[in-house]
């Protein structure tokens, strides 16, 4: 969208927009709907090019760090251990709450891929398991809370599938201020058997709604007090599937769920 944030502009990340913020929020409520609007955080590369500081740098405090050569295209990353970083998504935020939406779901919420030799040019920051999750927690917590102030509120999305291998390295329930959690799930990534709690569970010949039957459960547990709202990826369901789902949530009280 056509953003007035100085750093959306400067740095080109809405040259190509035309719609403000404000006329697609209208247009969405002309048609008496409500929306949610979706933030990616720490996946721009247009910003931390624009102001390096927004980026990863390396030990020596000014060296930019790039995912890749920067002959072979090699991108910088918002870092969620940058003060600007932290600040144009706050701005962000309250633009888009601003404009009329209530809910941001944000995405995008991890680290690139690091090799051993970017975690050595790096440093401690993104070799800690602890600083990792505090730094990408620290980013939430700070758009919830300006979209709070614009009395609305931020939604942390995870996948069920990332979070059961631990590659969901903000989920720490009890560090999270956000009030809901928006859980992907495909269940066509458990086929056959995953372990939870040191406990093998098999889904191998389960039917769609079996398989609710063991996921939601866990994912409600993984969420903690956050209050869960299901995404399920459309194209694992057929239509009956999907008929079935839709039933056994309403029937088991998720009176919010997603199919994208």
């Amino acid at each position: 969208y056509q953003s007035q944030v100085m750093g959306a502009v400067a740095s080109g990340a809405c040259k190509d927009a035309t719609l403000t913020i404000r006329e697609i929020a209208e247009s969405i409520q002309s048609h008496q709907l409500s929306a949610i609007a979706q933030l990616s955080l720490l996946d721009d590369a247009y910003y931390p090019t624009y102001d390096t500081t927004a980026g990863f740098l390396l030990e020596d405090g000014y060296s930019r760090w790039l995912d890749n050569k920067p002959e072979k295209g090699g991108k910088p990353w918002m870092s969620p251990f940058s003060d600007s970083a932290a600040a144009y998504l706050q701005a962000l935020t309250a633009e888009i709450m601003q404009a009329g939406f209530q809910n941001i779901l944000c995405t995008d919420l991890d680290y690139p891929h690091f090799y051993d030799t970017d975690l050595e040019l790096l440093g401690s920051p993104v070799q800690s398991k602890q600083n990792r999750a505090e730094g990408l927690i620290r980013v939430l917590n700070g758009v919830h809370q300006t979209a709070s102030q614009q009395g609305g509120g931020a939604m942390y999305t995870f996948s069920l599938y990332d979070a059961l291998n631990r590659d969901a390295e903000a989920l720490q329930p009890v560090m999270l201020n956000t009030p809901s959690a928006v859980v992907y799930i495909d269940p066509n990534s458990f086929r056959d058997s995953f372990w939870h709690n040191n406990q093998k569970i098999s889904m191998s010949g389960l039917s769609m709604q079996e398989k609710l039957q063991v996921l939601m459960p866990i994912a409600q547990e993984l969420c903690g007090d956050m209050h869960l709202i299901p995404c399920f990826r459309e194209r694992s369901f057929r239509q009956q599937e999907q008929t079935q789902a839709e039933a056994w949530l309403r029937e088991n009280g998720y009176t919010q769920y997603m199919f994208k």
